[in-house]
């Protein structure tokens, strides 16, 4: 590895970094790389050699609470070299002030992690459908209930999120609904706030998340009313759903959904505010957490 240098990674390299997440066969676009990069500019590297991007690392971070590890590729050709623990060793050493560091792996990458001195927290499933069959949903029950969010509902989301997650994530809630404007939802009862999902367009599917919700009944209103939307426009979606929301991944198979995949979220180092899990349904994808 004498050849392979690590350095910041910038918007120019936006198109090479692409090119490796497409023959990964990944959802992410050149708004979800440049929103990283913007953002978080020292905690966005690249492995390089001879010139050529063979490597990718991304951090985002929510305030110093946490930060949230994603992107990480490596070009198959150049894979067994080491490059992955070259760029996790690069970024950790710039998380250091950070109180709290996690990431999503998948299996195959869980043994990388492993390593390094990362943790299981639990288990997520990412569920998949290119069409849907839409079960019967009260129309009476959510009318009135669920209100499309706007930037003027933002803190108020934010907030809620953040009494049940403990991390302040009102940077990434902006992000998403600007992605996808009037598109998003937060269920109102008896002028309270009970849950919102969010939802975002990438390469290939359609991301549904993050869901947060107070119950599981609220979580399927939320839903139901996002999947009918996102079935209009005939596009494949993928959903991240924490593993034991055991009846909910049954309801969603209704729908239409199938496993794809699954991840294991970890922590590094300490553990503070690992959130409330009843609340969490959905993540906003595996490089967003």
């Amino acid at each position: 590895m004498n050849d392979i240098t690590v350095r910041r990674m910038g918007p120019e390299d936006v198109k090479e970094a692409m090119e490796i997440k497409s023959e990964e066969g990944w959802n992410q676009t050149e708004n979800d790389w440049k929103f990283l990069i913007r953002h978080n500019p020292q905690a966005c590297l690249v492995a390089v050699s001879d010139r050529q991007i063979v490597g990718t690392v991304t951090a985002m971070r929510y305030h110093t609470q946490l930060a949230w590890i994603g992107m990480m590729l490596v070009r198959k050709e150049y894979r067994g070299q080491g490059i992955g623990q070259l760029l996790m060793r690069h970024i950790l050493q710039r998380l250091t002030n950070m109180t709290a560091v996690k990431l999503d792996a998948t299996p195959a990458g869980r043994q990388v992690y492993v390593k390094l001195g990362f943790l299981d927290e639990y288990p997520i499933s990412r569920l998949t459908a290119s069409s849907l069959y839409l079960p019967t949903t009260s129309q009476d029950k959510l009318a009135g209930k669920l209100v499309a969010i706007n930037r003027q509902a933002l803190p108020a989301i934010a907030q809620y999120d953040q009494e049940r997650l403990g991390v302040d994530r009102s940077l990434l809630l902006s992000y998403l609904l600007a992605q996808a404007p009037g598109t998003s939802y937060q269920l109102i009862i008896d002028n309270r706030l009970c849950g919102f999902v969010m939802q975002r367009a990438g390469s290939r599917y359609t991301q549904v998340g993050p869901l947060v919700a107070d119950s599981e009944e609220n979580a399927k209103m939320l839903l139901a009313r996002i999947l009918e939307d996102i079935n209009r426009r005939s596009h494949p979606v993928v959903l991240d759903i924490l593993q034991d929301k055991k009846t909910l991944i049954d309801w969603l198979r209704l729908w239409g959904f199938s496993e794809q995949r699954s991840f294991i979220r970890m922590y590094y180092g300490g553990h503070p505010n690992p959130g409330n899990m009843s609340s969490m349904y959905l993540i906003s994808g595996p490089e967003l957490g």
